[in-house]
C-alpha cells in the first residue's frame, strides 16, 4: 500500500459520500464498517487497483468504483490515469469508453465475438504467469500479461482480450465496477462455478473469477478443470 492509495481513498470518500452521505462504503483502504450491510446502496471502491504496476511504472493500474444496490452493481467506472482511458456503465445503458488522449470521446464498447479457444487472448497477471498458472495453455491461448484486475476486465469489455481468468482470491472492490461494465458490453462475469456474484456481503472475498464473452464462457470454465 502506498500513500497514493490512501490519498486516493480519502479523495474518493470526500467526493462520493459528500454527495450521498446515506450510502455505505466498502474500500480496500478503509477499515471495514459492518454498518454498510444495513445500507441499500453501497459504494465499492479500489482507489488504486494494480498497486504493483503503479509502483513499477507499468501503465496498467486503475481507479475502480462500483455502486451496489441491494447486492447488485448498477453503476461502474474504471479509470486508467496513466493511459487516459475511462470505462463506465449504468445498468441497462450499455458500456462506454472515453480516451481523450487518442481523440476518442464516448465510444460504445462490446466484447469480442470469438467462439473458440484456439489463440484466444487471455489477460493474466504477471505473478500468476510467473508462478506457472497458465503453462498448460502455452501454444493454445495467447497469454497477455496485464496488471490490475479492474483493467483486465475493462480490456475484456472492449474486446481487446477475450478472457480474463484467475484462480486467486479477489475482493469485491477488485471486480465490482468491471462486473457491470463487462455485462453491459455483452459479456459475462462469474465465479469459477459459473455463478453470478453478489455484492456488499459480510465476506468480501471471491475465490476465483472469470470474465469473457458469452460464446467462450463454458469453454473458459473448462480451462479451470484443467488447472486442478
Amino acid at each position: 500500500v502506498t500513500e497514493a492509495d490512501r490519498a486516493a481513498d480519502r479523495l474518493l470518500q470526500d467526493m462520493l459520500l459528500a454527495q450521498r452521505p446515506d450510502y455505505g462504503w466498502l474500500s480496500e483502504e478503509t477499515v471495514d464498517n459492518p454498518i454498510r450491510l444495513e445500507r441499500e446502496r453501497v459504494w465499492i471502491v479500489d482507489p488504486i487497483d494494480g498497486t504493483r504496476s503503479f509502483i513499477a511504472g507499468h501503465p496498467e493500474f486503475a481507479v475502480s468504483i462500483g455502486l451496489a444496490v441491494n447486492g447488485e452493481i448498477t453503476v461502474g467506472v474504471i479509470a486508467n490515469p496513466a493511459t487516459d482511458e475511462y470505462f463506465y456503465a449504468i445498468k441497462g445503458g450499455g458500456a462506454w469508453a472515453d480516451s481523450p488522449a487518442h481523440g476518442t470521446v464516448r465510444e460504445r464498447i462490446e466484447v469480442s465475438t470469438k467462439e473458440d479457444l484456439n489463440d484466444a487472448r487471455l489477460a493474466a497477471s504477471r505473478s500468476e504467469i510467473k508462478a506457472g498458472e497458465f503453462e498448460p495453455f502455452q501454444g493454445e491461448l495467447h497469454i497477455m500479461p496485464t496488471g490490475s484486475t479492474a483493467y483486465k476486465m475493462a480490456r475484456v469489455a472492449t474486446g481487446a482480450a477475450d478472457i480474463f481468468l484467475s484462480r486467486g482470491p479477489k475482493s469485491e472492490w477488485d471486480i465490482a465496477a468491471g462486473d457491470l461494465i463487462v455485462h453491459e458490453a455483452g459479456g459475462c462475469v462469474c465465479d469459477l462455478r459459473g455463478e453470478r456474484i453478489r455484492y456488499n456481503r459480510a465476506d468480501t472475498q471471491v475465490h476465483g473469477i472469470l470474465a469473457s464473452n458469452r460464446n467462450l464462457k463454458q469453454r473458459a470454465l473448462g480451462l479451470v478443470d484443467r488447472l486442478f
